[in-house]
């Protein structure tokens, strides 16, 4: 597939020094830096720029958040490329995907480029702040729709937790989310009431059955996939991503690890090439592999 020769490129980049990653996109990475480095720490505003991605769909960022995306064209950490590599082989044309957690939109608009025209996207986005980035990416795209809502076990009306934007990809539900991170140290997050669904409710909703599921919540994880058990058990999709973070939180992971264990599901890590392999110890797995969090495939037992 030409996206996977594509993503081999940004990878190739992402792992490279500064003058690699300057070679493969110069104008983008001077405007990027310029943004990042100069007008963000004057300003404390947003830059809004927008950029071509590896799949071929442009998306529209808020910089310094997105940085990666707007310099090479996918999101560079090990794990995301990984599971990038995973989709683009493994998920098929005219098949529904559930992205919870949307961000700005990467994973819904890869998605949306590898189900094509007669497939469907449901992304949902809490932040408000990132929801109207994201809102701005779906515009054009005529097989995704929005949902600025959180995902958690019950309707209702919760705090969501809100961080300035350069960290906006660690907004979270959590009442004290890890501030006590280096890298969060004196950010304190706005509290923003926010309407909450059970996701199984809302794919009733929206008609939607999803082949993929794809949660990145910062620590939610359990209450998302309690929201989500009634259609895990009864409609279950051929296979969920989990963002599972190592050291911070932990419990919430073993809890949603424990339920998806207990509906008969089994985890999965993703290799370098995108397949997987069977992963019955997350932890020991990521301590091994010297990782501070991965993307972990699910899939129901047969």
């Amino acid at each position: 597939h030409d996206y996977l020769k594509r993503l081999a490129a940004v990878e190739a980049a992402a792992r490279g020094n500064h003058w690699q990653r300057l070679a493969f996109a110069p104008w983008r990475y001077l405007v990027g830096m310029f943004c990042a480095k100069v007008l963000y720490p004057l300003s404390g505003q947003p830059c809004h720029r927008q950029a071509p991605t590896f799949f071929g769909r442009p998306i529209q960022v808020a910089l310094p958040a997105g940085l990666d995306i707007f310099l090479l064209g996918a999101k560079t950490h090990d794990s995301e490329i990984r599971l990038a590599r995973y989709l683009v082989k493994n998920l098929a044309t005219g098949s529904e995907v559930l992205d919870i957690g949307a961000h700005f939109g990467f994973y819904s608009l890869l998605c949306a480029q590898l189900v094509g025209p007669q497939g469907r996207v449901l992304a949902v986005e809490a932040s408000p702040a990132t929801f109207a980035v994201l809102e701005k990416n779906l515009i054009n795209a005529d097989n995704i729709q929005g949902l600025r809502a959180a995902a958690s076990k019950a309707a209702g009306e919760l705090i969501f937790m809100e961080f300035p934007l350069l960290y906006s990809e660690f907004n979270t539900l959590q009442s004290s989310p890890s501030e006590d991170e280096h890298y969060l140290r004196g950010m304190r997050p706005k509290a923003i009431p926010t309407l909450a669904y059970r996701m199984d409710q809302v794919l009733e909703t929206y008609r939607l059955s999803p082949a993929f599921i794809k949660i990145d919540v910062e620590g939610a994880e359990d209450l998302v996939i309690e929201g989500l058990s009634e259609w895990l058990v009864r409609r279950p999709p051929a296979a969920v991503a989990m963002e599972y973070l190592a050291g911070r939180e932990t419990d919430t992971y073993r809890k949603a690890t424990t339920m998806l264990a207990s509906f008969g599901w089994q985890a999965f890590s993703i290799t370098a090439t995108g397949s997987l392999c069977a992963c019955p110890d997350i932890e020991a797995y990521l301590e091994l592999s010297r990782l501070d969090s991965d993307n972990i495939i699910f899939q129901p037992l047969a």
